[in-house]
């Protein structure tokens, strides 16, 4: 067998090739990488409904809070775990690691989260970890709204008209956003969890990428997120979501910026949750 030797032309010659490589591969996914080729997959409602899977505990907070004591919330508050909250009767957060406290908030409507609870099969889980899946309550079409599409085009002066006005007044979309106001407005850390899955086919969803995402939610959200600024009094803002097999953290700092990443796996609840959906083969996380 012949082994080319290693001189110092082959050398360069094979860290140009790879760095050519590298290059190229940039280039074909920057062709990819197109706010009009985001796929929003939405999360079942089983990962966002307390209580939705018979015979199975589940709050969303919970695994939540599991990703964040693998993050940058415990190494930039004190490195110290946080916990829930159990009892929260004077409007307390949910977690807290005795130094920081946070909040947890679904973006997602009212109306949506019924009509998943209706229309979305049952799903059932037995002592040994069988599960079934049955008819849903309801049968036929519904409607569900994205909240990111809705607030898209509003600046904070729209959410602010909108406040002021009647419901009488406001078009369906409008009271969605009047619906949701409150959660802009507490005074608290808070930590939006957006449910869907967010990626670019094809794309790798490096850090990379996951900025140029950040960059562009933070467009769609700029009033909302420039609302919430104006009614709270110097508490953070957070923004969550899947991406493929990791759970993203985004950061308001004037603009939305890429905080953390956490690999699923680091949630033992969310795996299980996970694994419960895939008993039929349904596959969440492949493209």
């Amino acid at each position: 067998m012949y082994y080319r030797p290693i001189t110092r032309f082959n050398l360069l010659r094979e860290i140009g090739r790879i760095i050519f490589k590298l290059q190229e591969e940039k280039l074909m996914s920057q062709e990819k990488i197109n706010m009009q080729n985001l796929w929003m997959k939405p999360l079942e409602i089983g990962f966002v409904r307390n209580g939705y899977i018979d015979n199975f505990e589940l709050n969303y907070e919970d695994y939540l809070t599991e990703f964040i004591n693998h993050s940058r919330f415990v190494t930039d508050n004190g490195n110290k775990i946080f916990t829930k909250i159990e009892e929260q009767a004077h409007s307390e957060c949910d977690v807290i690691n005795g130094k920081y406290q946070l909040d947890y908030k679904l973006f997602i409507d009212k109306k949506t989260m019924e009509n998943l609870y209706y229309y979305s099969e049952k799903i059932s889980v037995d002592k040994n970890g069988t599960v079934t899946i049955s008819t849903s309550r309801k049968q036929g079409t519904y409607r569900r709204y994205h909240l990111v599409s809705i607030f898209k085009d509003l600046l904070a002066e729209d959410i602010k008209k909108i406040e002021n006005l009647e419901k009488l007044q406001l078009d369906e979309l409008q009271k969605l956003v009047k619906e949701y106001i409150p959660k802009m407005k507490v005074d608290k850390n808070i930590l939006y969890f957006l449910p869907f899955n967010l990626y670019f086919k094809g794309v790798i969803m490096g850090k990379e990428v996951l900025r140029y995402l950040a960059d562009q939610l933070s467009k769609d959200l700029k009033g909302l997120l420039e609302y919430r600024n104006s009614q709270i009094n110097n508490k953070d803002t957070y923004l969550c979501f899947l991406s493929k097999g990791n759970m993203v953290f985004l950061k308001y700092e004037g603009k939305l910026t890429l905080y953390d990443v956490v690999g699923i796996e680091k949630s033992e609840l969310f795996s299980q949750i996970e694994n419960i959906y895939d008993w039929w083969g349904n596959k969440f996380w492949e493209e």
